[in-house]
């Protein structure tokens, strides 16, 4: 069943560019918090002369209606919308956090107008406008039909049981929001080609208290996590997030983080399972951070600190992206900060591959590549220019102290 968008069309005559909130004008490049969430907005859509209209934009749950709850107040400060505007000087957008109201100036014309509700990046419904009609002086409202996304299935997650229910066979788009922190004793099984989850974690914290893995992830499926904190107090050593299955995805972001546990924090199992860290932290668990064994790695941003045995291990037929971030402060026999280790298939290489970010202050105990160890069949390049830092210079060592050991024959940098 269709719902309905409140679209307010009007223009204002005279005004220097502005939004307004609720009737209150904001200046540009300010943050407004409102009721339901947070409104972001950068700049008009074009400069002010006197002779614009305005769109003004309704998230209010009195405008829409959808799905069960009945309205759409208890989604509002998690979703995303996504503006388009399309008209006499071209197509226009702007992206708004959470509920509210929010006005855009356009020049007169027809224009149409288009909300697409994301949660976590997953579609959630949207709508297009037949053509508003933009003119000086004149008054407008328009109804845009909002249809819920079929393909994806919303879950507010309070507590253990609720994640129960938000976790046990899921398919397709699945959007997860954390409104409290809790435990759980059972792994969290993410399986199949067509599930694709998203956890926004509003900075709660789920804590692991069984004997095997918090994520289980497997058979091609993808998780995203987004300001969500993993912990672990079993003392089991298994590790919190585990990849296996051959081409699965998992994502963090924001302000997510995954420690306390006293194994590793991710371990990739097979050669196309691929962990993205776009940000928050992996830090203080008992093993190494991020194992690759093997599987690939992009390190886009985020930091991996306070770990045991490295903060990274690339094991044969794997290989490390580092693009961004920061590597610090973790410790092991070889490779404090990065392992990369050929030698569990003969022949077959380890890779480890950097064009940015920082690895520095991690203690090697051995004295061998407190930030980069390279042993049998790894390598490594370099790509300089990109503000990359790995410890000190020194590149090879046969022994001693040195921040990265590399054994030359079998390596190469650039």
């Amino acid at each position: 069943m269709k719902k309905t968008a409140l679209i307010a069309v009007f223009s204002r005559q005279g005004r220097r560019c502005k939004y307004a909130l609720g009737g209150v004008f904001a200046s540009q490049k300010l943050r407004l918090t409102i009721l339901a969430g947070t409104l972001i907005l950068s700049s008009c859509f074009s400069p002010y002369s006197g002779n614009e209209g305005s769109i003004t934009i309704n998230f209010g749950g009195s405008a829409r209606t959808l799905g069960n709850p009945s309205t759409i107040d208890a989604y509002l400060p998690y979703l995303e919308h996504q503006i388009t505007l399309t008209g006499p000087t071209g197509t226009l957008k702007r992206t708004v956090q959470g509920g509210g109201t929010v006005r855009l100036y356009v020049a007169p014309g027809l224009w149409e107008v288009r909300v697409d509700d994301m949660c976590g990046g997953i579609p959630f419904a949207s709508g297009t406008s037949s053509a508003v009609d933009v003119k000086m002086g004149q008054y407008n409202e328009v109804n845009i039909p909002m249809t819920p996304d079929t393909g994806t299935t919303f879950h507010i997650v309070n507590n253990s049981a609720d994640w129960g229910l938000a976790t046990s066979l899921l398919s397709g788009n699945n959007c997860i929001i954390l409104t409290g922190n809790f435990n759980i004793t059972s792994t969290a099984t993410f399986t199949g080609a067509t599930t694709n989850v998203t956890i926004i974690g509003n900075n709660k914290t789920i804590t692991y208290t069984g004997n095997s893995f918090c994520f289980y992830i497997t058979n091609m499926s993808s998780v995203t996590i987004k300001d969500v904190h993993l912990r672990s107090n079993s003392g089991s050593g298994a590790q919190l997030v585990q990849l296996n299955g051959g081409g699965v995805t998992f994502t963090m972001q924001g302000n997510s983080s995954i420690s306390g546990n006293s194994g590793p924090g991710v371990f990739l199992n097979t050669p196309l399972d691929k962990f993205i860290l776009d940000g928050g932290t992996i830090s203080n668990n008992g093993g190494t951070g991020v194992v690759l064994f093997p599987g690939i790695f992009y390190m886009n941003g985020g930091t991996i600190s306070g770990n045991s045995n490295s903060g990274v291990h690339v094991f044969s037929n794997s290989t490390f992206y580092m693009n961004g971030g920061t590597i610090s402060g973790n410790t092991a026999i070889y490779g404090g900060g990065v392992s990369v280790d050929g030698s569990t298939i003969s022949g077959v290489q380890a890779n480890f591959i950097m064009s940015g970010g920082t690895i520095s202050g991690n203690t090697a105990t051995s004295g061998f590549g407190h930030s980069l160890y390279v042993n049998t069949a790894g390598t490594y390049t370099v790509q300089y220019g990109s503000g990359e830092t790995i410890g000190l210079t020194s590149t090879t060592d046969g022994g001693g102290v040195t921040h990265q050991y590399v054994n030359a024959a079998l390596t190469g940098k650039k």
